[in-house]
Order: C-alpha cells, then sequence, then structure tokens
C-alpha cells in the first residue's frame, strides 16, 4: 500500500518536471523569435487596454529567473485615427519566472522604460466619453504607478 502510494507521488513528480521543463523550453526557444508576431501581439495589448498600441520591434530572451522582453519604438494612441499619447523609445520588462508560476500572477524582476514621451494635450476629454476616459486615466495610473 505505502509501495503504491510512494511510487504515485512519484509519477506525479516525474510528471510535473517534464511538464516544467517542456514549458520552459518552449518559452526559452520561442522568445527570440517574438518579432514575428509583433502584431498579433501588439493587437493583444491594444484590445486589453482598450487603446491603440503600435511596437516596432519586439527582442526576447531568457536570463536566469526567466523571460526578459524588450519593446522598441512603442506608442500608445486613443484609436487608430488620433496622434500617440504616450511614445517610449524602449521598454524592458524582466519577468520573474518562479515568482509569477507560484502566485499565478505576473511578478516583475525589473522594468525599465528609456525616453518616456506623454503628450498631455491628446488625454481624452471628460466631457465627451467620461466613463471610457475614467478607465483609460485609471489604467495609465494603475500601470505607470502601482506595483503589480
Amino acid at each position: 500500500m505505502v509501495t503504491k502510494t510512494l511510487r504515485g507521488v512519484l509519477w506525479l513528480v516525474v510528471i510535473v518536471a517534464v511538464t516544467l521543463a517542456i514549458l520552459i523550453s518552449t518559452i526559452r526557444f520561442s522568445l527570440p523569435h517574438l518579432d514575428h508576431y509583433r502584431q498579433p501581439i501588439a493587437q493583444w495589448l491594444s484590445q486589453q487596454t482598450h487603446t491603440k498600441i503600435s511596437v516596432e520591434n519586439i527582442d526576447g530572451r531568457w536570463l536566469l529567473s526567466g523571460p526578459e522582453i524588450k519593446f522598441n519604438q512603442l506608442s500608445v494612441a486613443e484609436n487608430n485615427h488620433s496622434a500617440p499619447l504616450v511614445k517610449v523609445e524602449q521598454a524592458e520588462i524582466y519577468l520573474d519566472f518562479w515568482q509569477s508560476l507560484m502566485t499565478f500572477k505576473p511578478a516583475f524582476k525589473h522594468v525599465q522604460i528609456e525616453q518616456f514621451d506623454l503628450d498631455i494635450t491628446q488625454l481624452p476629454h471628460s466631457a465627451s466619453k467620461p466613463s471610457s476616459d475614467i478607465s483609460f486615466a485609471k489604467w495609465l495610473e494603475q500601470f505607470f504607478f502601482h506595483a503589480y
């Protein structure tokens, strides 16, 4: 009875270890090719933030404790036809893979933003769309001023 339980636990450990190894290997091998998926990534980010996000280049690599992703020439506009509200020369995100895995949410080891330009003349006017303006302003506040 004890032997069967121990054998079952060992099989479970082996299955979890192999699954994690496959997951990490898949991420490590796909990171250098992120730029090939730049458009779908930008579209997904745009949908999540309800803005228009464009990126000139995305670089990815695996460091000691997780992936590092660099976004070059990042811009955020309210919609497709408006001028950019935010322009960033380079945004570098270093994700702590193990901490993220343990907490089931992104844990950042390092975030660096270079040449951040915010055009306050492009901020949405509250008279036209108050509910979306407030949510966009809250999103900007969350993104830049609150730790995750």
